[in-house]
């Protein structure tokens, strides 16, 4: 059964830092001449900062959709999803932002995440304030096994 949470408590933070992978969702203003941009990301770049936050490095290699919608708007969905025996699924909606790592606020996440990722090839971070938290049952997710890291993110982080 869904649960809604006011923040993250410790049994939820554990949970996000046990998933490999996880998703950001965000939308333009306008659909009629943009879309919702679904992104996954790896969560070696991501870090509870509290019970309502949750910054991570977002990386280039793609286009920047979510920092243009956040950007408009400031709406952000993250979901991080159980792919082991315990089922679960894990939804933030809230606010976020798309902090420049050169900007004040910028210098103090990287010395934070420092000993979470290396942040030498952050092109920003993105920052969530979380508004609603909750928890789905995931029953239906199938069970994937962790093989590890792509060759080819290690190689570009070198």
């Amino acid at each position: 059964m869904p649960e809604v949470y006011a923040e993250l408590d410790e049994k939820l933070t554990a949970f996000i830092k046990a998933q490999k992978m996880f998703l950001v969702a965000t939308a333009p203003d306008n659909l009629a001449e943009g879309h919702v941009s679904l992104s996954p990301k790896g969560a070696g770049t991501l870090e509870v900062l509290d019970g309502t936050t949750v910054v991570y490095g977002d990386y280039p290699g793609s286009e920047n959709e979510i920092a243009n919608n956040l950007a408009q708007n400031g709406r952000l969905t993250m979901v991080f999803i159980s792919f082991d025996e315990t089922p679960m699924i894990l939804r933030l909606y809230g606010r976020g932002e798309a902090v420049p790592v050169d900007s004040p606020y910028g210098k103090e996440l990287a010395e934070r995440m420092a000993k979470v990722v290396g942040t030498a090839e952050i092109r920003q971070w993105i920052v969530m304030h979380a508004k609603t938290i909750k928890t789905g049952c995931g029953n239906f997710i199938p069970v994937y096994r962790y093989l590890g890291e792509r060759e080819q993110t290690k190689d570009y982080l070198a």
